[in-house]
């Protein structure tokens, strides 16, 4: 079925949510929303949750395969036939009072089947159609994306009618992240609608039945054994990166790990693997998904891996090449670890040319292997659906980076902080190698790598190159134990969840996951970012500049100090709601009060302001939030004569303000009125 790569139903909070909903329809439909809007973008697992609620609808209502069989031929129609916006049944209930339904389902909600209709006139029609069935025989399940709604929200606010205006404004304020503790399942005010955000919840958590998480369970499907030859027996053996990374992800700690790193890279970005990312991350971890697309896909990974050992054990005797030369390079690049992190700096490139040049060392294999792969990487692009996301994975997680304190687990027994792994590899590649060679913690195309990089690093070392070219051989020496270190730390640092920011991202994924339990972490966040906001307990902000706008001369500017702005937990409420993906905080007072969204890049920020970090030396983005909350929460204070009593608006250099006294605005000069 199009909706199950794994053959399997991947079992989701939604999908629990729509096997009972179809169960309350049939057996109590008075108290059960008729309209039901599944809300998100491609890749979030829309077809699943079409097909899974045909079937179970099909189930209930004794239909005997027939209603399942007509929506399908719908949507899915034979090859030259276009498929139908809206798929249209109808099915009668045997359970309870007999009674008949009208079912209608919209798969995707961007598709126009219309001449003289847009997509969102088409929305707002068949959402208008659905509130007025006066026998309330409708069910409506559609699958819409955000755009959609906001275009039909457009229209309808132009063109009417008011209750279908009502609805979508409250659909849209429900699935955004200020939604807060406002019902999607049944709509607040709406008890005929649900609305799921599809794009919300992570497929890296485990539901909330305890269930296993969804990724984890494609990953389980992928890592079957019966789809695997044995570890050692595909055509390259050990070498094979694919066979390697399947062997490493099997055990009892790789995958899971493996799950931890991208959960933290979906709190770090704000981004979220969609089940479409996911398989085809999988497909590029395990199968190296752009390995064989020069061959048109005509030998599979193991063979491929197996072209580049053989490539790799001709070079023995043979002049240098790019090609050849490179090949133990791509191996190891290939390992799954090195693939998640691959961001190497092409910046070196040229001035190690150079180096090598005239050090003699381009007719050297492990040189000019070195050289081609910081120029094209692994040669293996990632797919473009995913290219992004591992860019953004490795900016944020990159074990290279990693906090020197942290330790990583070398045996079963063994633990090594990684500044003790970069003092070995600072005085030698052989000194690292050595220290790692007896845990057997590398894999074998990583052992036999190390090893070459270590006599070319010996070869560096030579009293002969030493004195002719010292700053050339100390460059490329320095580069090649940075290198090497790099790579160590990318290995080790992914198969142990050991990567920059660790401490901080495991605290802030106790907030998002934690709720309203972490009242500690979050209370702390809370005061941070008061302090951020206010300034000597007084909230100062600029009436003279619009936000983003640099601050004008001292003599020119009017600002507005006012009492300090509390900042306290936004309460959550998942009743009727999915897991939200970050926290919110509440700031001001009444009428004048905000939201801001705690990211992670805030978190982090007021973390290390706590130890030590300048406050001008604060990402732009932070800078750039603390500027908009402090621009919204302006607007209503000045015009809140209330807020005003405490107020007063500072203006240019001399010291005089205005305060708003018995009513009246009047100038204070020093103290005096």
């Amino acid at each position: 079925m199009s909706g199950r790569p794994t053959g399997q139903i991947l079992k989701t909070h939604l999908l629990k949510r729509l096997e009972a909903w179809v169960q309350s329809l049939v057996q109590s439909p008075e108290q059960t929303p008729r309209l039901v809007l599944l809300v998100g973008g491609p890749g979030n697992g829309k077809t699943e949750a079409i097909e899974s609620t045909i079937d179970w609808l099909d189930h209930a209502l004794d239909c005997n395969n027939t209603l399942r069989q007509s929506l399908r031929e719908q949507l899915m129609p034979e090859a030259g036939r276009a498929v139908p916006r809206v798929a249209k049944a109808e099915a009668q209930s045997s359970a309870g009072t007999p009674r008949r339904f009208q079912i209608r389902i919209v798969q995707d909600a961007s598709v126009e089947d219309a001449p003289n209709q847009s997509r969102a006139e088409l929305l707002a029609e068949e959402l208008e159609l659905a509130l007025s069935d006066p026998e309330a025989q409708l069910v409506y399940l559609a699958c819409v994306n955000r755009g959609v709604l906001d275009d039909a929200m457009i229209h309808v606010s132009e063109h009417g009618p008011a209750r279908s205006r009502g609805l979508l404004q409250a659909i849209i304020q429900s699935v955004g992240q200020g939604g807060g503790s406002a019902s999607c399942w049944p709509l607040e005010g709406y008890p005929s609608v649900a609305v799921w955000p599809m794009d919300v919840e992570s497929l890296l958590t485990r539901t909330r039945d305890g269930d296993p998480a969804p990724a984890a369970a494609i990953l389980a499907e992928a890592l079957a054994e019966e789809k695997w030859a044995a570890y050692g027996a595909c055509p390259a053996r050990e070498l094979c990166p694919f066979c390697t990374g399947r062997e490493l992800l099997k055990g009892t700690r790789g995958s899971p790990e493996l799950m931890l790193l991208l959960r933290w890279h979906e709190l770090a970005t704000a981004k979220r693997w969609t089940f479409r990312d996911f398989f085809t991350l999988v497909s590029y971890l395990l199968a190296g998904a752009s390995s064989t697309s020069e061959a048109g896909r005509s030998e599979s990974p193991c063979v491929w891996a197996a072209s580049l050992v053989e490539l790799d054990a001709s070079r023995v005797g043979q002049k240098p090449d790019a090609r050849r030369s490179s090949a133990v390079f791509l191996l190891v690049g290939s390992l799954y670890q090195h693939q998640l992190f691959a961001r190497w700096d092409a910046r070196v490139v040229r001035r190690l040319r150079e180096d090598l040049r005239e050090l003699g060392l381009l007719d050297n294999h492990t040189a000019l292997g070195l050289l081609t792969f910081l120029r094209n990487g692994s040669g293996m692009r990632p797919p473009a659906m995913i290219e992004g996301l591992l860019d953004s994975l490795c900016l944020a997680l990159d074990p290279a980076v990693a906090d020197p304190a942290l330790e990583v687990s070398i045996s079963s027994t063994t633990r090594l902080k990684l500044r003790d792994i970069d003092a070995r590899f600072s005085q030698s590649v052989g000194s690292g190698r050595s220290l790692l060679l007896k845990y057997k913690c590398l894999s074998p195309s990583e052992v036999e790598l190390l090893g070459r990089l270590a006599e070319l690093d010996r070869e560096l070392s030579t009293p002969a190159l030493r004195r002719k070219l010292p700053d050339a051989a100390t460059r490329v020496q320095h580069l090649l134990r940075d290198f090497a270190c790099r790579l160590v730390r990318r290995s080790l640092g992914t198969k142990c969840a050991v990567t920059r920011d660790q401490q901080l991202l495991s605290q802030y994924q106790r907030i998002v996951e934690g709720g309203n339990q972490e009242s500690e972490l979050v209370l702390s966040a809370a005061r941070e970012v008061s302090r951020l906001l206010n300034t000597n307990d007084k909230f100062e902000v600029s009436l003279t500049t619009t936000f983003g706008q640099p601050m004008p001369p001292a003599t020119l500017r009017a600002m507005l100090i006012t009492t300090k702005q509390f900042v306290k937990p936004r309460p959550e409420s998942d009743e009727g709601r999915p897991i939200p993906p970050m926290r919110t905080l509440r700031v001001g007072r009444n009428s004048a009060e905000q939201t801001i969204a705690l990211t992670f890049d805030l978190y982090r920020s007021i973390r290390l302001l706590e130890a030590g970090l300048s406050r001008g030396s604060l990402p732009t983005e932070v800078n750039a939030l603390i500027d908009a909350t402090k621009a919204r929460l302006s607007g209503p204070i000045v015009r809140d004569p209330e807020a005003l009593e405490d107020s007063s608006i500072e203006l240019g250099a001399t010291g005089t303000r205005i305060e708003l006294i018995g009513g009246r605005f009047l100038p204070v000069f020093g103290g005096a009125k």
